[in-house]
């Protein structure tokens, strides 16, 4: 299983939504903040976040696996990396979205963020 480098302070999420771009699909918001624009030296890290608004701990939870398992795929298919930083939020359709879904909303965002090209 692949380890994904990832945002765990509160001011590295505020710095992505500060100073990054964003998009909002049906299941998740994708913030998206490029390393030429923050600090060098930084590869790709990814951070998650899921509030009460998607529901209890339960679906909190689920959909914070769901994100983990399709930003891992994502990662693993496209091999290297981009230099940035993600913030992925949940929206309460994503815990009873199909898993194709959620992955389709990802990927649409990242090509709509110019985080990865359109193939």
């Amino acid at each position: 299983m692949i380890s994904l480098p990832r945002l765990k302070k509160r001011h590295e999420f505020v710095k992505v939504a500060q100073a990054g771009s964003y998009i909002s699909r049906s299941t998740l918001v994708v913030q998206s903040l490029n390393h030429e624009n923050a600090e060098p030296g930084l590869g790709f890290r990814v951070g998650f976040t899921a509030s009460k608004r998607v529901g209890n701990s339960v679906k909190r939870n689920k959909a914070k696996r769901r994100m983990r398992e399709v930003v891992r795929l994502w990662a693993k298919e496209i091999g290297t990396l981009p230099g940035c930083d993600l913030v992925i939020i949940a929206k309460a359709a994503l815990v009873t979205a199909s898993f194709i879904k959620v992955q389709d909303d990802f990927k649409k965002s990242l090509i709509n963020l110019q985080v990865i090209e359109c193939s």
